[in-house]
């Protein structure tokens, strides 16, 4: 018997799920609901389950009654009632929303085959999809996002998280969902500032990826500030293709490098997100950080005036911020330790990502404090800014 043995054990797990953009998915018949249960082998054992955000039932109050009406012409044993809290950054706040989800999967029955369908935000989708991921090491997870930013970013991916111990997404999995399915009929219902805050991850993405995507964007805030329906969907395809083709040709899906593009703009948003106690949400984070790190590349001259120009000029429009009173006074010392929690976050080394000109980007391992600062005060005096 020899004394020490090593070998390399290699596995391959394909996995692909469908990503469906349309109106009506809870009106009668569907179609892709049809489309989503040919890829179902029945066992006879699953349950079909619905969890949704108190929001969403507030504005599509028939939405219990039509998912049970779609169960039973599924053939789908009749399901519990809902699962139902508040969306919002609260409920990914540690874990007693995770644990409460956990506690209704185990009391309606629900074994590795079963179907939950989860109806709200990116933030409840993350609780939610963390106890399902949990569960029994994972059922299947069709993630319904009702907001603009979950739909055009967060609810295409791969992540669920939550905010644990002081850290920004400090418990999570990788769990691709089984579908995703994208109703434009709940962001009609959503107000105004939220669908605005939700268009930094298209915008953020669109500096970094497809060039093309960023003038267009520009060229159509008005129509985006006035919520014109078909703009506002041209966007979230868009912005949902760029991000699931990062995903898909990254070649790091699960993260396990240290390089996060699209986490471009991200390290002072989470940091602002954690000193304000979340109160200002991710989407105006985002619009800060994005705007501060296009205008620190614009002064290292890896960005083109004129775009950090649009951007201010999309930002005013949209009625979104480029600073916040915390970054009035920010010294050296809060940007270093604001990069020391995303240099963690990233594991262990430092990967920033900046635009490389419009539509491509660089990766750099350092920033210089001093530019840095003088990017966030250009900003904070800058009379578009939105405080």
């Amino acid at each position: 018997m020899p004394a020490s043995l090593w070998f390399e054990q290699s596995l391959s797990v394909p996995l692909s799920f469908p990503v469906w953009f349309g109106r009506g998915l809870f009106s009668k018949d569907c179609p892709a609901w049809d489309q989503l249960w040919s890829r179902v082998a029945r066992t006879g054992s699953e349950r079909l389950l619905l969890a949704a955000d108190s929001s969403a039932l507030h504005h599509h109050p028939n939405l219990p009654q039509s998912f049970l009406t779609e169960a039973a012409r599924a053939g789908f044993p009749e399901p519990p009632p809902p699962l139902v809290f508040a969306g919002g950054e609260p409920c990914k706040e540690g874990l007693p929303f995770v644990e409460q989800t956990a506690r209704w999967l185990a009391g309606a029955g629900a074994c590795r085959h079963s179907i939950l369908v989860a109806v709200g935000g990116g933030a409840f989708l993350d609780a939610v999809g963390l106890a399902a991921a949990l569960w029994h090491r994972g059922v299947r997870l069709i993630r319904v996002p009702t907001t603009l930013l979950a739909q055009a970013d967060s609810g295409v991916g791969v992540k669920n998280a939550i905010n644990w111990a002081g850290h920004k997404n400090g418990l999570g999995t990788f769990a691709a969902p089984f579908a995703v399915l994208n109703d434009a009929d709940f962001l009609d219902t959503l107000p105004t500032h939220i669908l605005r805050e939700g268009m930094t991850e298209a915008f953020k993405v669109a500096l970094i990826r497809d060039a093309d995507f960023f003038h267009w964007l520009c060229a159509h805030t008005h129509d985006l500030a006035a919520s014109d329906p078909d703009t506002i969907a041209q966007l979230v395809h868009r912005s949902a293709q760029l991000h699931l083709n990062h995903i898909r040709e990254g070649g790091d899906p699960f993260e396990i490098g240290h390089a996060r593009p699209l986490d471009f703009g991200h390290w002072l948003a989470h940091e602002l997100e954690r000193r304000t106690h979340y109160t200002l949400s991710h989407g105006r984070a985002v619009a800060i950080g994005v705007a501060v790190d296009s205008a620190y590349a614009t002064d290292l001259g890896w960005l083109e005036p004129d775009c950090l120009h649009h951007l201010r000029q999309a930002w005013t429009t949209l009625d979104l911020p480029t600073s916040h009173p915390l970054l009035s006074d920010l010294p050296d010392a809060v940007i270093r330790t604001a990069l020391d929690r995303f240099r963690e976050h990233l594991g262990g080394r430092l990967s920033l990502t900046y635009p490389d000109g419009l539509g491509c980007s660089r990766q750099v391992d350092a920033i210089d404090p001093t530019r840095m600062l003088d990017a966030i005060t250009a900003l904070a005096h800058d009379t578009s800014s939105v405080p």
